[in-house]
């Protein structure tokens, strides 16, 4: 048998083994970035912020102390175990504090038994008649549980701006890179073409000086953006919960077309905020009738049944009716619902002013949108005309009918308006969200 020569095989198998450990490293290190458009953007956030985490368990706990005060129109049922010690037989009661009965002394020689003695009883105990107190007081906490409903709501809402504000302010930045690579390599070849035509002596030094400066001044400003960039990104990255280096932007958005502001304006009334602000003004009234309540009779009831007794009264059960009527408190009731009537006063206030910012609100953001849009449209023609101009201009020098600068001037004006362009279009996309949130109709 032919013995194998492993020499000659090392390097070959070396260039293999080099080449699976590369090829291994570089999948490793490709991983694929997570492509969020501005609505994944703002779903991943509501799970991440703080803030909206704290409005939701606000929520909750004002929909707890609503259920904590239903729970005082139902009857309290518990079971007393009372083991009583006392000084003299003759005082011995049975048990219960609130049983009624008459009381045994005991025969001669059994005062032992009769100085202590225990009771196991089912107490329940039910209001019967407060002045509507508990009905009243329920009905404010539901109204305060619907208002930090409506809170947290509009907290998720304005999250939904807040987003898209860094979203389309990381797209506007990335933009402006690739506008500005691009001005760089245009400029770049420009003045690859005026090194050799100074060269040939047909353009002047100075010519070649200015495409360099503006070259350098590119630069400047590409450098300032990307720190721009990603400071937003970053921004945006603490949003949504996840590294800047691992997604990308996807903007899927299209301008719609704008409805009436008339039916903006309708839309706005239902805004989770005012609706809030409603819910207030109703637990503010039902406040003031709690208040006044307390003016009222109380009257309870309470019920003893007794499983054990040591020793035995034969009590097996008692009932027993309480009334209390005010008479005089040196004025605290009275105090407490001037008090209320002035917070009442106070919620509905609120909820004009919440009214009427509502419609400033929706009317700013309307006119905002608009005038993007037109802006838009307008910057759209500017590129058009500008692009020409440099056209134009570039023909002109190589005729010898412009100088350098006309072209520099032409380039950095169809540069300027692309920019302008890409801003106008992620503003007027923002202002639509805003002109949405504004009116109430943002995801919620």
């Amino acid at each position: 048998m032919r013995r194998i020569d492993f020499d000659f095989y090392k390097p070959l198998m070396m260039i293999v083994f080099l080449w699976t450990i590369t090829a291994s490293v570089v999948a490793g290190g490709t991983e694929e970035l997570t492509s969020l458009t501005v609505t994944e953007a703002y779903t991943l956030s509501l799970n991440r912020l703080e803030r909206i985490q704290i409005s939701k368990e606000e929520y909750r706990a004002a929909e707890a102390l609503y259920w904590q005060s239903v729970s005082a129109i139902f009857p309290q049922i518990s079971f007393v175990a009372e083991q009583r010690f006392q000084n003299n037989a003759s005082s011995q009661g049975g048990g219960g504090s609130s049983s009624s009965g008459s009381s045994s002394s005991g025969s001669s020689g059994s005062g032992n038994q009769t100085k202590q003695s225990f009771a196991g009883r089912f107490n329940i105990q039910q209001p019967l008649f407060k002045g509507f107190r508990e009905f009243n007081g329920a009905a404010s906490l539901k109204s305060q549980s619907h208002a930090a409903f409506g809170d947290y709501l509009r907290a998720r809402q304005t999250l939904y701006y807040d987003v898209a504000d860094v979203y389309f302010q990381l797209l506007g930045h990335e933009s402006d890179i690739a506008l500005l690579q691009a001005q760089q390599s245009t400029l770049g070849d420009r003045l690859n073409e005026l090194k050799e035509r100074v060269d040939l002596g047909r353009s002047r030094k100075g010519e070649q000086y200015q495409a360099e400066g503006l070259q350098a001044d590119v630069g400047v400003l590409l450098e300032q953006t990307k720190g721009l960039r990603a400071a937003a990104k970053e921004l945006l990255a603490f949003l949504v919960g996840l590294k800047a280096d691992e997604f990308q932007l996807k903007d899927e958005m299209t301008l719609p077309t704008v409805e009436k502001l008339e039916v903006y304006l309708w839309k706005s009334g239902a805004r989770p905020d005012i609706r809030a602000a409603a819910d207030r003004a109703k637990s503010a009234r039902n406040d003031v009738s709690v208040r006044k309540g307390e003016f009222a009779p109380e009257i309870n009831a309470e019920a003893n049944y007794y499983a054990v007794q040591d020793p035995d009264s034969n009590r097996e059960w008692n009932i027993l009716l309480t009334g209390t009527v005010p008479i005089f408190d040196g004025g605290l009731r009275y105090q407490r619902v001037k008090e209320s009537k002035a917070l009442q006063r106070k919620a509905e206030l609120s909820l004009a002013e919440v009214t009427r910012r509502t419609e400033s609100e929706v009317r700013t953001a309307y006119q905002n949108f608009i005038s993007s849009v037109n802006q838009y449209l307008k910057l759209q023609d500017a590129v058009v005309i500008a692009r020409e101009n440099y056209e134009v201009q570039k023909k002109d020098y190589l005729l010898g009918r412009a100088n350098n600068l006309d072209v520099l001037t032409g380039l950095t004006a169809l540069q300027d308006d692309q920019r302008r362009l890409s801003s106008a279009e992620y503003q007027a996309k923002l202002n639509m969200i805003a002109l949405i949130i504004a009116s109430g109709e943002a995801r919620q």
